[in-house]
């Protein structure tokens, strides 16, 4: 049987493994080839949010949306301002950062420059950084702190929206049945 992979066609043989890299070898075409099957087209298709209604603070709530670009904000704005070294800073510079990029990105999109998008994402910064109180409450509270935790960060959530999805409905109006509150 013939398995179409990267650089060519590979015969799997059902002879033994001459040794380990032979059965390395074979393990990896396996793998591969049962990679191709649950993957259409050989493309990720992890899902981009990991069910980030569960987060119980706005930082977890970060940590589960779209791991691409939190990734590459981990690596490229977060680590180059200082990372761990600098926790406080280099998280606002993040969410500063995400907010110009999504404040331009929506202005081109809107012909409008509205300063919500940029609102929305600065304000997440703070945010972020009161989770490691909602963490520690949920922690010592039992049930009663879970809930109080996941809570805020739901209304905190809710409430901040209204500032992103302005921008959504603006590009998107067919979507949304009522009107965006801001101006």
């Amino acid at each position: 049987m013939a398995i179409y992979g990267r650089p060519g066609p590979v015969e799997l043989r059902a002879e033994p493994c001459r040794d380990v890299a032979d059965l390395r070898a074979r393990h990896r075409i396996a793998r591969a080839g049962a990679l191709r099957a649950r993957t259409p087209g050989g493309f990720d298709t992890t899902p981009i949010v990991r069910n980030a209604y569960l987060s119980r603070t706005v930082s977890e709530f970060w940590r589960r949306y779209n791991d691409r670009v939190h990734d590459w904000f981990y690596r490229n704005v977060f680590q180059a301002t200082g990372g761990r070294r600098a926790p406080v800073r280099s998280l606002l510079l993040v969410f500063l950062v995400s907010g110009l990029f999504h404040e331009v990105t929506f202005a081109l999109a809107t012909s409008r420059l509205t300063g919500y998008q940029f609102a929305f994402f600065t304000i997440q910064g703070p945010a972020a950084l009161a989770s490691g109180r909602l963490e520690r409450l949920a922690r010592r509270r039992g049930i009663a702190g879970k809930i109080t935790a996941h809570g805020a960060t739901i209304v905190f959530a809710a409430v901040a929206s209204v500032l992103f999805f302005d921008g959504v409905s603006k590009i998107f109006p067919f979507i949304y049945v009522s009107r965006s509150p801001l101006p």
